[in-house]
């Protein structure tokens, strides 16, 4: 029972998450030249992880088989596989919502205040830290 504790400690953290980021959407992106400012960030950032797990995705595509060739087996070369997948999900997550909280935490630093601004940052953490527990 003790070994599921990190897993429902992770799912939870995933569900607080989503439930950050979907607040953090409600918050207005302002307008204007923040936002074409945004959406070129959001653009550049997107292209880069695109590239970099390409590049990611052939790296563990060959330690895994180094993995499965050694004495560690299929089931270590399942975990490498889940384990990097998780954590590109996790890391794809956390920059999506990064950066389109940026636009918004810029608006409504300026119209609400700190606290609120704040979500976007903290779903990035929560998202890069809790997602490898589950």
């Amino acid at each position: 029972m003790a070994s599921f504790i990190p897993f429902l400690l992770g799912i939870l953290g995933l569900a607080a998450a989503y439930h950050v980021f979907r607040m953090m959407l409600q918050y207005p992106p302002g307008a204007g030249r923040v936002v074409e400012i945004a959406d070129e960030i959001h653009k550049g950032a997107m292209t880069f992880m695109r590239r970099e797990y390409t590049i990611l995705a052939v790296f563990v595509v060959v330690v895994a088989f180094f993995v499965l060739i050694s004495d560690l087996g299929a089931r270590t070369m399942l975990a490498v596989i889940v384990g990097a997948v998780c954590s590109a999900g996790a890391g794809w997550f956390g920059m999506y919502a990064a950066t389109h909280a940026n636009v918004c935490t810029t608006t409504t630093a300026h119209t609400k205040g700190a606290a609120e601004a704040l979500f976007g940052g903290v779903m990035a953490i929560v998202s890069l830290v809790i997602a490898p527990l589950s």
